[in-house]
């Protein structure tokens, strides 16, 4: 008996302390969000020491002691103020990370966040993309609508280009229009950079559509070392009934003693699970 009490009391003694944080924490995104000049506002880094903490929280919190704090931070967002953004995007990164339910949360926020990606400054258009991409169980789908002509941006860099790639593919990685479109823009730069980065997205999401699987075949086969190792290597996380498409030239690599051992090492892994 003592020992419930006890635990009912550490347990009430954990949640306070947590409500006391969440609070704290909202307290500061208030008066960054009604900040009128930098010099009031904390760095992201500053900012770190009172959002660490509470990463099991808004795991584990329910939505309703959650959905305050996100709404101060969303409201943030329109801040004329960098710093403030920025500070904003970082909690909202943190909540996005721990919680499965973060794109509920979030959504009511989408147009604010989707509208920082054409933000002047390149270091609130990436975490903005980012906090998006993180949405889980995965990004609204109208998503795919604001992010489209943001990829075939011929203004935007090759890293923000793949950024705004990778949040399209976690969104949506079956539409033909959607692989279409990012194999288009990778051919259409013929960036070697960017071809491996596609190559490695398509892998973690798993991609299967037709389009990414022939993009996949045609780097298999690429001059360029580095991309036919970028095509291997976007196997490994595929089904086996994927990769027997591409078979009979991972034999060929698995064994070529031209490749590396890298290459030839995952080759034969991916030809394993084929098998």
């Amino acid at each position: 008996m003592l020992i419930i009490l006890f635990v009912l009391i550490a347990s009430g003694a954990l949640q306070g302390q947590a409500d006391w944080r969440l609070a704290d924490l909202q307290v500061k995104l208030e008066s960054i969000a009604g900040a009128t000049d930098s010099d009031s506002v904390p760095t992201p880094e500053a900012l770190f020491p009172l959002v660490s903490p509470l990463e099991s929280v808004f795991k584990a919190a329910p939505a309703e002691d959650i959905r305050p704090l996100v709404s101060v931070a969303g409201g943030c967002l329109g801040s004329r103020l960098v710093l403030a953004r920025k500070d904003c995007l970082s909690v909202l990164l943190a909540i996005a990370l721990q919680r499965f339910d973060s794109a509920v949360l979030l959504s009511p926020h989408l147009a604010r966040l989707a509208a920082l990606l054409d933000d002047d400054d390149f270091s609130i258009r990436e975490p903005a993309a980012f906090v998006l991409a993180t949405m889980h169980p995965r990004p609204p789908l109208e998503l795919v609508g604001i992010v489209m002509p943001r990829v075939t941006d011929p203004k935007r860099s090759s890293d923000e280009v793949m950024n705004l790639i990778g949040l399209l593919l976690t969104t949506d990685s079956t539409s033909t229009p959607v692989i279409r479109a990012v194999v288009g823009v990778v051919k259409l730069r013929a960036d070697r950079g960017m071809t491996s980065r596609l190559l490695q997205d398509f892998g973690e999401v798993r991609c299967t559509n037709l389009l990414a699987l022939n993009f996949i075949d045609e780097s298999l086969n690429s001059a360029d070392a580095g991309i036919r190792d970028a095509a291997v290597s976007s196997l490994l996380p595929q089904s086996g009934v994927v990769s027997r498409r591409f078979q009979a030239r991972l034999m060929q690599i698995a064994v070529d003693p031209d490749e590396s051992e890298r290459i030839r090492t995952n080759a034969d892994e991916v030809l394993r699970s084929v098998r």
